[in-house]
This record gives structure tokens, C-alpha cells and sequence, in this order.
């Protein structure tokens, strides 16, 4: 999908979620707007996105700083769609940030919002059961974290529990051992080791007991056993 049809189609699923939305959206400041003036403003993001992206911008600072506001807005847009009792339509925006964090990473920006994609994640892996559609969220995440800011997975509490760097990373070795691919598992599980090592442990110790709880297959199971034999003791908190 090129890119103009990409953030077209993003828009258009932003409107048709939000659409006769009547309340005032408020913002982190605490300010508000009515929701569709936030909806147009989410679409003119995306057209100054697009346009970027058709002038052969870098993926430098002007698309990292756009790609943030732009999730601000349909993270804005979500808590207003669910303040309004529209559970299923805040659903929809919220997974939105997921395609918005996977066009960003593929066109060289940095991830700078990355909670709401991390949320948007969680929320599609609880909705998946076929391993194929888990491969294909393994690999969506694995891109979204190439594509963290450098700020975020540095900051001293990245390793902390909640962080959204700690959960995305953890999220996608168990979305991984879902798909009951091996070489997903294999990437997903080295990243987890050599970002949060202190995590490893407790994560293959917990894998292990789910291997016996649900009944994985003999190959996933072998992978998880090698894992955890490399990485016994310790704790996640």
C-alpha cells in the first residue's frame, strides 16, 4: 500500500469511528475542543504527513514531532468516543495507533508516543487466536520497535514495569510464542534479553508454566525450554 493510500485509509476508518461524535474532546492541557474540529486536525496531520512524505522528507524531526501530534489527536478522539459511550467506535480508534506507530517506523521516523501504540497492540493480540494473524502482529511490533525514539529506551525507568518500552518488548515475545512461529520467538525473546536482561528470567520462568497450562506444541515448547534453561532465576516485578 503506498503511502498516500495508507494514511488515506487511516483517516477514513478515524471518520467513520468518530463520526457524529457531539462532545468536546479535552486535550492533555486541559483545554477542549468539539470532536470534529479534533477529527479535522487529526486528518490534517495526516495530510502534512503525506506531503512530507511526498516531498522525500528524512524522517528527521518534522515527522517524528507530526507523527506524535497525530497520535495525541486520535488518542483524543478514542477517550472522547468512550467518555460518550461509544465503547466499540473508542475500540476502533484506539487500535488505529498500531497502523498510524507501523507507517511511521517503515518510513524511517521515530516513535516518540509510544503507550498508545503499545496499547493499540495489546488490544489486537486480545482480539487473535489464529497464530498466522499473531506472526503477522509479532512482526508489526517487531518494526514499531526499531522505530522507538533512542530517548525512550534510554530513559532510566525504560526497564521499569508499565514502561512502554519494558511492556511493548515483553508483549511481543508473548504475542511471538502465540504464533507459534520459532524464528519469530527466537527474535523476539533476544530482544527481550538484551534490552531488559533483569527481565529475562521471570518472563521464561512464566513462559514455562504457560507451555504446561495451555499446551503448546512440542516445537514451541522446545524453544521456550532452551530459553529459560539460559536464563534461570531472577524476577519480574
Amino acid at each position: 500500500m503506498s503511502a498516500d493510500t495508507a494514511l488515506r485509509a487511516l483517516a477514513a476508518a478515524a471518520r467513520q469511528a468518530a463520526e457524529g461524535l457531539e462532545v468536546t474532546v479535552r486535550d492533555r492541557s486541559g483545554g477542549g475542543l468539539p470532536a470534529a474540529e479534533v477529527l479535522e486536525a487529526f486528518g490534517q496531520a495526516l495530510a502534512l504527513l503525506e506531503r512530507l512524505e511526498d516531498s522525500g522528507g528524512d524522517g528527521g524531526e518534522a515527522l517524528a514531532a507530526l507523527a506524535a501530534q497525530a497520535a495525541q489527536l486520535l488518542e483524543a478522539l478514542a477517550l472522547a468516543a468512550r467518555a460518550a459511550g461509544r465503547g466499540g467506535d473508542a475500540a476502533v480508534l484506539e487500535t488505529l495507533q498500531v497502523p498510524l506507530a507501523l507507517w511511521v517506523a517503515t518510513r524511517g521516523g521515530r516513535l516518540r508516543e509510544l503507550a498508545l501504540a503499545v496499547n493499540g497492540c495489546a488490544r489486537l493480540a486480545n482480539g487473535l487466536r489464529e497464530p498466522d494473524a499473531l506472526g503477522e502482529l509479532a512482526d508489526t511490533m517487531e518494526r514499531i520497535a526499531a522505530a522507538v525514539d533512542p530517548a525512550l529506551r534510554g530513559a532510566p525507568d525504560a526497564g521499569q514495569p508499565g514502561h512502554p518500552w519494558r511492556t511493548l518488548l515483553v508483549n511481543r515475545a508473548i504475542v511471538a510464542t502465540r504464533s507459534h512461529d520459532p524464528g519469530r520467538m527466537e527474535r523476539a525473546f533476544a530482544a527481550l534479553v538484551e534490552a531488559l536482561p533483569e527481565a529475562a528470567p521471570a518472563f521464561f520462568a512464566e513462559g514455562m508454566r504457560e507451555m504446561d497450562r495451555l499446551g503448546y506444541p512440542p516445537h514451541v515448547r522446545a524453544v521456550m525450554e532452551r530459553w529459560h534453561a539460559r536464563h534461570r532465576g531472577g524476577g519480574l516485578h
